[in-house]
Formats: structure tokens, C-alpha cells, sequence
């Protein structure tokens, strides 16, 4: 079974955006990226990565396996 690992918010920008996810729009020090009523927040702090509990939420959250992820 992969693991998750933490990851740079702008790694997961770009993987969301491969997945037909919109420009993510900033508020405060979070980011939130939208599809077909799909809301994704996650923390913008470019000092360190996202940890991998929020990274296992982000991947529920929009139904799709650790292996999808990583094969972004």
C-alpha cells in the first residue's frame, strides 16, 4: 500500500490543477481550489509542507486513491 507524503502547496496546486481544478483563489494564509461544487482548502505557508494528515483529507475528500495522486 503507498503512503502518503507531505507535499509543497504549490506541488498540490499543480497536481489539482491536472485534475481540472480551477486557479486557487487566496484567503488569509489558506488557498481553496474549485470543481463542479468541490471545494478544496489547504494551508499556504511556503516554509513548510502540508502535512500528510491534511494531504489524506484533500484525497478523500475528492475520491480519488493515494495511487491516483502519486501517479500525478
Amino acid at each position: 500500500m503507498p503512503k502518503v507524503t507531505p507535499i509543497n502547496a504549490r506541488e498540490l496546486v499543480k497536481k489539482l490543477r491536472k485534475l481540472w481544478f480551477e486557479w486557487p483563489y487566496v484567503w488569509w494564509k489558506h488557498m481553496f481550489m474549485m470543481k463542479d461544487g468541490y471545494r478544496v482548502p489547504f494551508p499556504n505557508h511556503w516554509w513548510k509542507d502540508i502535512s500528510r494528515w491534511v494531504v489524506n483529507c484533500i484525497i478523500e475528500y475528492i475520491w480519488i486513491s493515494v495511487d491516483e495522486r502519486n501517479s500525478l
